[in-house]
């Protein structure tokens, strides 16, 4: 039997489970449409690093939220932005409605946030914690590595799967 659905739906399936997902949808045209989505149901303020994906800022604005932007912090020696840290979200997020953050795990530079502490901030702050995951679908594979999104307990992750884990052309992976 060819059945496709069938198929895609297993392999979600398949793919939840490796992943430590509720549920996996693969996506097509990048994790460009994976942020689109999250962000699209967001009312309010969503907190931004300044150095995201366009994506992200592109989502905000199609679904009407007001982007609450994370100044960026520079290492000295190496002139890269920084990850936020959790009292930069704090002074950004004061009297604001915040409905959303997204985070950016590893940076472009490889630079990894203390993923954890700024999921739990966003929680306590009532709001959905989301994460682009574009170059770091690997580190679920190696202790080594540093913890995933969805293990640091992120309400949605965003992996490109054509980046890292080995798949054709703009594929990527919501979970």
């Amino acid at each position: 039997n060819h059945d496709f659905h069938r198929a895609l739906e297993a392999a979600q399936q398949l793919a939840a489970q490796l992943f430590g997902a509720a549920y996996t949808l693969f996506l097509v045209n990048g994790t460009t449409s994976g942020l689109h989505y999250l962000l699209h149901f967001m009312e309010g303020a969503v907190a931004i690093p300044r150095f995201s994906h366009q994506a992200v800022y592109t989502g905000a604005m199609l679904s009407g939220s007001e982007c609450l932007y994370i100044p960026a912090q520079f290492d000295p020696e190496w002139q890269i932005p920084l990850p936020p840290t959790v009292e930069a979200l704090r002074r950004v997020a004061v009297g604001q409605s915040l409905s959303a953050a997204v985070f950016t795990h590893p940076t472009y530079y490889g630079t990894c946030a203390q993923l954890e502490e700024l999921i739990a901030e966003v929680h306590r702050l009532g709001a959905y914690a989301f994460v682009d995951e574009a170059h770091g679908g690997h580190f679920r594979f190696s202790l080594n590595l540093p913890s995933t999104g969805l293990e640091a307990q992120a309400d949605g992750v965003v992996q490109s799967t054509h980046k890292n884990l080995g798949s054709l052309t703009q594929t990527s992976m919501l979970h």
